[in-house]
């Protein structure tokens, strides 16, 4: 590379630390306008241990969907297994096809194809993009038949039809949390 052309591609790469680029679910993001979805994405990641005392009203709930539990038992103990999506997906833009999509967005600009904003949301769109990748693809550990029973339940009593493809797949239910990743490309404060 040409000493004039060294310069300016160490120009570009200064300029693009002056951008912040993110991807994931923002404030405006939430299941019934109170739950954040980047909370439940968080325990969906990382899994969680719950424990709580039963109630009346949650002992009949779950009746309802079929758990049928003990007179005996006052403590819930209730796990959800990591299901790491965000860690493949971070593994990705870490990885070697990050390294290939920022290179080939950095020599549009060197070629004066695009802009750095340009590049910039690009780049926030890719990175959207393979964590909705990651949410599909992601089967392990697949979900537990009550699970499953309860969707199918729950699609049978609003009227909908359960969709079989999505009906016993971990990370897409609602398809709200799919539908929500976003992707953020600005200048730094």
């Amino acid at each position: 590379m040409r000493k004039k052309n060294v310069k300016l591609w160490n120009h570009l790469l200064k300029n693009l630390k002056d951008f912040e680029v993110q991807a994931g679910w923002f404030e405006n993001s939430t299941y019934d306008g109170k739950t954040p979805i980047a909370g439940i994405a968080a325990v969906q990641n990382y899994g969680a241990n719950i424990t709580q005392a039963v109630t009346d009203k949650q002992r009949a709930f779950l009746h309802y969907l079929g758990v049928h539990l003990k007179k005996s038992t006052s403590e819930l103990n209730i796990t959800i297994p990591a299901r790491p999506f965000m860690e493949n997906a971070k593994k990705r833009v870490q990885g070697k096809e990050g390294k290939e999509i920022l290179m080939q967005e950095m020599l549009r600009v060197f070629e004066g194809r695009q802009t750095m904003l340009q590049a910039v949301t690009r780049l926030k769109e890719w990175l959207a993009s393979v964590i909705r990748e990651e949410i599909i693809a992601l089967q392990d550990p697949p979900l537990k038949r009550a699970t499953v029973r309860n969707r199918e339940k729950r699609y049978t009593t609003k009227s909908k039809k359960a969709n079989p493809k999505t009906l016993s797949k971990p990370l897409v239910d609602t398809g709200l949390m799919l539908a929500e990743v976003q992707g953020k490309a600005e200048l730094k404060k």
